[in-house]
């Protein structure tokens, strides 16, 4: 199994597994005994990771790599956690305010609303917004031909009318499964760009593993590893230039007050029932993270606070890879 599969029991002496129980285990890629070097198979260690929906840091090597699931990008030199366009953290917003706001393209022609913006927490990643264009239709678009005015101004699409009215289009079956791999590279190959995840997604049927809709998100439960609630999704943040996901903001009653907590995505997998996300700290580390006060956005942008928050759960902060530190800090 990947080691990012388990999370510390609340006893200090167990490991806790996000797989629902020991029938879906038993589906799950195993090798004899006597048969180590079949881990060392790139095609084989790739499917256990897709297994897990977790992110394969390997290449697979010998062609494998188109065999690897979505979630298993590449870690080709100078590709793997780069920083953003802006030298480090971009430009966040929370999602609840960029859903609903106005579309232009670069001539300031009105091309439609942002409805809605998929994010896969296991990479931190945004999959792809949904507009609605005008004549009823919803279609994908990669989050990095947006860009942004500041305040509520309308967003800026790097697309003319008639090229987003022929994009992909968001029916009824992506509304139920959003990390359908087929979709998200249809939409990335439509427009043109080369996804994140560098074509390990391409086997057909495949979907990413930890994938919302973000309005879905706001107001979902979160628990620890023993089933205990921690709090709810107020609401996460996105930096749409860059295509990533900054953090998921955890909200909490302590003590009659309302705090908020920002969390890496990465630090969340999904529950078994999908309607709930699971940490693998409990109440009592969470009352020591850090925390802002609601609506201060303005501080999530801070290097040093954000660092801060990445460390403390033990990750890797995207915008300053050359600069690993030990977990356990």
């Amino acid at each position: 199994m990947p080691p990012n599969a388990f999370t510390v029991g609340t006893d200090q002496k167990t490991l806790v597994s996000g797989i629902s129980d020991k029938n879906a285990l038993a589906h799950a890629p195993q090798f004899h005994a006597n048969n180590w070097q079949e881990l060392s198979n790139p095609a084989f260690a790739a499917q256990v990771y897709q297994f897990y929906g977790k992110d394969a840091y390997f290449r697979g090597g010998g062609g494998g790599g188109a065999s690897l699931s979505p979630t298993a990008r590449t870690n080709a030199p100078n590709r793997a956690f780069p920083a953003g366009k802006h030298g480090g953290l971009g430009q966040i917003e929370p999602t609840r305010r960029l859903i609903g706001r106005d579309i232009h393209s670069a001539q300031n022609e009105n091309l439609g609303k942002l409805e809605n913006v998929v994010v896969d927490l296991e990479s931190g990643r945004v999959l792809y917004g949904v507009v609605a264009v005008a004549g009823g239709n919803r279609v994908g678009v990669p989050a990095e031909l947006f860009s942004e005015r500041g305040g509520n101004q309308p967003l800026t699409l790097n697309a003319d009318k008639q090229k987003l009215t022929g994009a992909p289009q968001f029916t009824q079956e992506f509304e139920s499964n959003p990390g359908n791999a087929d979709f998200a590279n249809n939409v990335y190959r439509y427009f043109g760009q080369t996804a994140w995840w560098e074509g390990a997604g391409q086997a057909t049927g495949k979907s990413f593993g930890n994938v919302h809709k973000a309005d879905q998100l706001s107001g979902m439960s979160v628990k620890d590893s023993s089933g205990q609630d921690l709090g709810k999704i107020e609401t996460i943040t996105v930096d749409l230039a860059d295509a990533r996901v900054p953090f998921v903001l955890l909200t909490t009653q302590a003590g009659g007050a309302e705090n908020v907590y920002p969390l890496p995505p990465n630090a969340l997998t999904a529950g078994s029932d999908q309607k709930t996300l699971v940490s693998g700290i409990d109440a009592q580390k969470l009352q020591g993270a850090p925390h802002i006060a609601k609506n201060n956005f303005r501080q999530l942008s801070d290097p040093a606070f954000a660092a801060s928050v990445y460390q403390y759960y033990g990750k890797q902060p995207y915008w300053n890879a050359s600069q690993f530190s030990p977990t356990g800090q």
